[in-house]
């Protein structure tokens, strides 16, 4: 389980997160969305140790991980995905996977076919340099490298942004089998529509603060129907 207790967080002075609670299942996908500037994306740096915690708690798996540095997060079995910049474009498919892990002797070979498994088009790009592949393929890429070290949960911070209806369907598609063979996933997403119709547990942010959470009857709520189906759902 993956908690925030009373959570306050920001940069430097400047806090974007207010007093925000919330518990998530590594059984489970839970979404987070949200207006533009309402801390979706600060809340995943906060849980992955890259923002200041003025107050509050980080607990995974009853320990309390709040001042825990990023790498050491890491290594406890969170990943985190971010949207921008999330691939080495010099580096080629193979070598940026190899930089999601220090593998032990005997192992390396045995995940990358898991990951090739579930991102068989990375496979048939494998010796490509990133910066060549398409924004669909960079986004696999990059949920693939976090995938690397075998995380109990996974931090997706707009994995559909800027792609075409066709591919962001096939990188939902790929969130709920990451899901299903036993990774809990935490996605802020700005496509709420379908980010809910995916979500077992949804969570509505505004001003930094949590104004809903729920399941996915959330979608029939008035307030979400406004928000973001413009009263239609």
């Amino acid at each position: 389980m993956l908690e925030l207790k009373n959570i306050n967080s920001g940069y430097e002075k400047l806090q974007i997160i207010n007093n925000v609670s919330l518990a998530a299942s590594p059984k489970e996908i839970t979404v987070i969305i949200g207006p533009n500037g309402s801390g979706k994306s600060t809340l995943l740096r906060t849980i992955f140790g890259m923002c200041n915690v003025y107050s509050g708690n980080v607990v995974y798996n009853k320990a309390d991980i709040t001042k825990m540095q990023t790498y050491g997060i890491a290594r406890i079995g969170l990943s985190y995905s971010p949207q921008n910049k999330n691939v080495f474009g010099t580096l080629t498919v193979q070598e940026n996977l190899e930089m999601g892990r220090d593998f032990v002797e005997g192992e390396k070979t045995k995940i990358e076919e898991e990951i090739f498994s579930l991102f068989p088009r990375l496979k048939e790009r494998r010796f490509s340099d990133a910066r060549f592949l398409s924004g669909g393929e960079r986004q696999m890429l990059a949920m693939a490298r976090a995938l690397m070290d075998k995380p109990e949960f996974l931090l997706l911070d707009e994995p559909s942004a800027g792609l075409s209806p066709k591919i962001m369907n096939e990188i939902f598609r790929k969130i709920v089998e990451i899901n299903e063979l036993g990774t809990g996933i935490l996605l802020v997403e700005q496509n709420a529509k379908q980010a809910m119709e995916i979500a077992n547990k949804i969570i509505v942010m505004e001003n930094g603060s949590i104004a809903m959470q729920g399941g996915r009857e959330l979608r029939n709520e008035k307030k979400v129907r406004h928000l973001f189906f413009g009263g239609v759902v």
